[in-house]
């Protein structure tokens, strides 16, 4: 009786390509409140993170990459209205717990809004890995506050969000990154006789 082996499970990761992306995210986010400051960078760091992840990963587009740009900026639009809306109206409810539920829903949009037109390797894993990075950056925010400067966490959000969006879009660059360049796939083993 020849044994056979059971499906095993693969997982290919373009890793230069997940790391370019994250540090565009990083990039634009830290460049934006740079030369920006607290005016306007809250506003526009989205977009540019938008564009940032479109443009580092223009293999992938799967329309027209002048489509997907604009597709994507305006996608992003809602996305931040959506999300500073809910904040506002959950604060109430949820206190600070607020900032972390809807972190998670702009990081789910983006991920979302960038499979319409990128394609993902493992859009599944790319989703819950992305949800998680948004989940942690809130409180990777307050620990880095914490630890390094000594300042009161929500005194430091309300008048310098800049590290938590750098932080962010930083971990929701890296797992939209991931779910486009990993990809996971079964391969059957070969019969052993």
């Amino acid at each position: 009786m020849p044994l056979r082996a059971s499906n095993k499970l693969y997982m290919t990761v373009d890793l230069k390509r997940i790391v370019l992306t994250t540090t565009a995210s990083f990039m634009v986010a830290t460049l934006v409140f740079h030369f920006d400051g607290q005016d306007q960078g809250a506003f526009l760091s989205p977009f540019l993170f938008s564009i940032a992840v479109i443009l580092t990963n223009l293999d992938r587009i799967v329309i027209n990459k002048f489509i997907a740009i604009a597709l994507g900026l305006i996608l992003t639009l809602p996305v931040f209205f959506i999300t500073m809306l809910s904040a506002i109206g959950l604060s109430s409810v949820m206190g600070m717990g607020s900032i972390i539920v809807c972190s998670i829903l702009a990081g789910t949009l983006m991920f979302l809004v960038n499979s319409i037109f990128i394609r993902m390797g493992s859009f599944k894993m790319g989703l819950a890995i992305t949800m998680v990075a948004s989940l942690c950056a809130f409180p990777l925010v307050e620990q880095m506050k914490k630890h390094n400067l000594g300042l009161n966490i929500t005194t430091v959000l309300a008048t310098d969000p800049s590290l938590f969006f750098i932080s962010w879009q930083t971990l929701v660059g890296l797992g939209i990154s991931i779910g486009i360049w990993a990809k996971a796939e079964k391969k059957p083993a070969p019969n052993i006789v």
